[in-house]
């Protein structure tokens, strides 16, 4: 927030003012468009591992791309992995010498392995891979020749362009000649100073920026994140896109030292011991601020383990400062002493972010959904997902059950095919059928299990495609008569959505799960045509066609190619719009079929889509028409993929997308901070934006960024999910009970102690509310009344209760009145 940005910056003026620590910056140069790691070729003879029988590992390269027939060492000033990909070998070694973790060749995927903390990674490539198969877990390992800590690095990365434009940024500019937003073009890095032509950047969603106070010659990080930054009248701002988004992101700390060298188009940001202490004490001063803002407004938060947090980091920031004092003497500096100072400054941000967690409240009565693509292959695994999933209270599991082509349950369906590994499964009572096992098992744990389903996308080139292989005539074909699909970001299949035989198979799948299983929920993925372009556009396969003449009175003998030709029909706009319209309307047809069958069959059956939160790029690039799928009431809850880097996009883009859907679904916001490479407190941060954009809850994407990784887990078991939550969709009667429970409990521990409430106002107020819960159905008008009985209660607060406690009761109730206004309408109760 504003108030926060401003408290950092004061900080951060004042913290270096009194500061006379020694600044030392080593510039490493910089290939075109590349960020620079302190790279490091040393001859093999200087640098090596020792394992304790003696054996030397010789290394080639430090923190450089591994070449063939290379072994080359990765630490953590290199980013968070190796960014190699999986046709080599790799062995993690801790802080302490041990190995941890072992990379071998085929796993994983282009991102490489994770490096651990003051550790490093050990990566060879073709005939040096031998020299690691030898190593275990557990292993200890000497390093020679490298010190694994530098506390004055500098990374220099190519500076495109200052205030760009046409003339000095030609790459800000698409193939039709309009600039890009802010003339930020791909992976390039451009800055913008008080010469810039805006009061700010006019960049799009799709990048990161920094805010830098100071000279070019001497700069100062000041605020991170966003786009279309506000640039400063005292600074400028620094803005990524692409591979530099990925660089201001790994080494923009607020404190860092920036230079930024016109003539040489560089920019270099230092991290050194004073801008590592000036980060630390900002930290802290936003910490205070948060529990000083909580405690004014009455926030229900663990206030005692909150001050502790603050204290602790106090005394560990006071601990970094007497170590920063040690390192200002070279004779004394050692990797020991520079752990400590590490070590010390680690704990000041790791205690400053639990109190930015605890001071976020947890909703009792919220959806908090995870993707999760199953490998369990025992009745173990289940369990043990779902009992992770129940410590981070999680309540709803889209478990992907359709994908790729394949379920992963034994179909009776003639054409569906069970993935192999699932099939020859065992999951105890539940046999080979891991979609009973999650469904029953579920139960125990209190979670809900939504069948996520990936609808038209059904295999990949090079991998083939099950279903495809059987009804070869169901594939969509491209303009150029190919099956595989270039614009979608990788070489997928997809079935035809106007083919009727491919409609009535999914339907029958669905059916199936929703007949056979237990289900809570449907989720509908790629519920939409893959993404076309003109000449690269898709649906040309012969009965498509057929079928578009028909429906359009179109001859059978015409030509839609020519037809819809820019460069030689002057009409092809028409026909390109009638072609649009003609597959949007097939894909909204089907999500029809879809509600209409299988609310036949469950009335209860909550019906999600995965939907793309641009609503004119869904529409027009996917044929995705959302919108009426949600006016026409075929959708329950929508699950907007807003994968943002910048917090500010996230609510943004939510928001609108709220506002947009007027109350006729529920909204459980796709986040994904961690998939894209952004640090583990941006979850609570994306979750607080959704919550602010008036999300009903969240889905995070996905399992494999939330389990097995603790950073992450405590994010939100500190947090936002510190306590259980009954889903939005749920019970009615639980939804109420959960929520005036804890209300109750608010005004005993918050409310009444701090005099913000009376005894005789809780008796009134819980006098009113018990009027609300009774009837409490699912249905239409009850819930429509219901509804009503809650915003009286949220217009007349001030009655039950003064100042911030009575805002708070105000929050509460509209919150839980729009739920229920929501869920009129999606009955049909406007």
């Amino acid at each position: 927030m504003d108030v926060n940005k401003k408290i950092i910056a004061g900080a951060l003026v004042t913290f270096l003012a009194a500061q006379a620590l020694p600044l030392q910056i080593m510039t490493v140069q910089a290939n075109a468009g590349q960020t620079v790691q302190q790279e490091q070729v040393t001859p093999h003879s200087e640098m090596y591992v020792e394992t304790t029988a003696g054996n030397k590992i010789t290394i080639d390269l430090h923190n450089t791309g591994r070449k063939d027939n290379t072994m080359v060492i990765y630490t953590d000033s290199y980013g968070k992995k190796t960014q190699t990909n999986p046709w080599g070998y790799e062995v993690a070694v801790d802080q302490n010498g041990t190995v941890s973790e072992i990379r071998k060749t085929g796993e994983g995927d282009d991102s490489g392995m994770a490096i651990p903390a003051r550790g490093y990674v050990l990566s060879a490539h073709g005939a040096k891979r031998e020299l690691l198969h030898s190593l275990q877990v557990g292993d200890k390992l000497t390093l020679h020749g490298l010190s694994l800590v530098d506390l004055n690095k500098s990374v220099t990365f190519e500076l495109t362009a200052l205030n760009p434009n046409a003339t000095n940024n030609p790459g800000g500019i698409d193939a039709s000649g309009t600039p890009f937003p802010g003339f930020r073009g791909g992976d390039q890095l451009v800055a913008y100073d008080a010469d810039w032509e805006s009061e700010t950047t006019g960049t799009n969603d799709y990048g990161y920026e920094l805010i830098v106070t100071g000279t070019k010659e001497d700069g100062v990080i000041t605020s991170i994140g966003g786009n279309n930054s506000v640039v400063p009248s005292d600074g400028y701002v620094l803005s990524g896109h692409g591979t530099a988004a990925t660089f201001l992101i790994n080494e923009g700390l607020v404190g860092a030292k920036v230079t930024l060298d016109e003539a040489s188009k560089e920019v270099t940001i230092s991290v050194t011991p004073q801008s590592l202490l000036t980060m630390a004490e900002a930290e802290i001063t936003n910490a205070e601020a948060r529990y000083t803002n909580a405690q004014a407004e009455v926030r229900d938060i663990p206030y005692e383990l909150a001050a502790e947090a603050i204290q602790t980091a106090k005394t560990h920031y006071q601990e970094a400062v007497e170590l920063a004092k040690q390192l200002e003497d070279e004779t004394l500096v050692t990797d020991e002493l520079q752990y400590a100072f590490l070590d010390a400054v680690d704990a000041v941000k790791n205690n400053a972010l639990l109190v930015q967690y605890r001071t976020l409240e947890s909703r009792v009565v919220e959806g908090r959904a995870i993707w999760h693509r199953p490998t369990e292959t025992s009745l173990a695994g289940v369990q043990s997902t779902l009992a992770s999933l129940q410590a981070n209270n999680i309540n709803v599991l889209y478990l992907e059950t359709f994908f790729s082509g394949y379920t992963i349950y034994p179909s009776a369906n003639e054409i569906a095919v069970q993935r192999p590994e699932f099939a020859n499964a065992n999951y105890g009572d539940y046999g080979n059928d891991l979609l009973q096992a999650f469904v029953e098992e579920a139960k125990n744990y209190g979670i809900e299990v939504h069948t996520w389903v990936h609808d038209f996308f059904v295999g990949y080139e090079g991998f083939g495609s099950a279903i495809l292989e059987q009804k070869p005539e169901w594939t969509l074909l491209n303009y150029d008569g190919t099956a595989s699909q270039k614009l979608e970001g990788g070489p997928y299949y997809f079935m035809d959505p106007s083919n009727p035989e491919v409609r009535a198979f999914l339907i029958d799948i669905y059916s199936e799960m929703v007949t056979n299983y237990q289900i809570d929920g449907l989720q509908l993925d790629y519920i939409r045509y893959p993404v076309g372009r003109y000449k690269n556009d898709n649906g040309y396969n012969e009965g498509s066609i057929k079928r578009f003449k028909e429906a359009t009175g179109l001859p059978a003998d015409a030509d839609i190619r020519a037809l819809m030709d820019k460069d030689t029909n002057p009409e092809w706009e028409t026909y390109w719009n009638q072609w649009n319209s003609w597959k949007q309307n097939n894909i909204s047809t089907f999500v029809a079929e879809v509600q209409d069958t299988l609310k036949g069959i469950n009335q209860e059956l909550v019906i999600s889509t995965a939907i793309f939160a641009d609503i004119e790029e869904a529409k027009n690039t996917k044929m995705q028409n959302w919108p009426l799928w949600v006016e026409s009431g075929w959708i329950d809850v929508t699950a907007p993929m807003a994968y943002y880097k910048d917090t500010k996009t996230v609510e943004a883009k939510v928001s609108a997308m709220v506002e947009y859907v007027g109350g006729n679904a529920l909204n459980y916001a796709g986040l994904a901070p961690t998939f894209i490479g952004m640090t583990p407190e941006h979850n609570a941060y994306q979750i607080q934006a959704a919550r602010d954009a008036s999300a009903q809850g969240s889905a995070i994407f996905a399992s494999q960024n939330v389990l097995g990784l603790e950073d992450v887990q405590t994010v939100l078991t500190e947090g936002t999910h510190r306590e259980q939550a009954v889903a939005p969709h749920g019970d009615v009667q639980a939804i109420l009970d959960a929520t005036f429970a804890d209300i109750t409990d608010k005004a005993q521990r918050l409310y009444l102690p701090q005099g913000y409430m009376t005894a005789e106002q809780l008796a009134q107020l819980t006098k009113d509310f018990e009027k609300v819960t009774s009837p409490s159905k699912n249905e239409a008008t009850s819930l429509k009344n219901i509804g009503k009985d809650l915003q009286k209660i949220a217009n007349k607060t001030t009655t039950y209760a003064q100042g911030a406690a009575s805002e708070r009761l105000q929050e509460d109730f509209n919150y839980l009145a729009d739920i229920f206004a929501t869920r009129a309408n999606m009955l049909g109760e406007k």
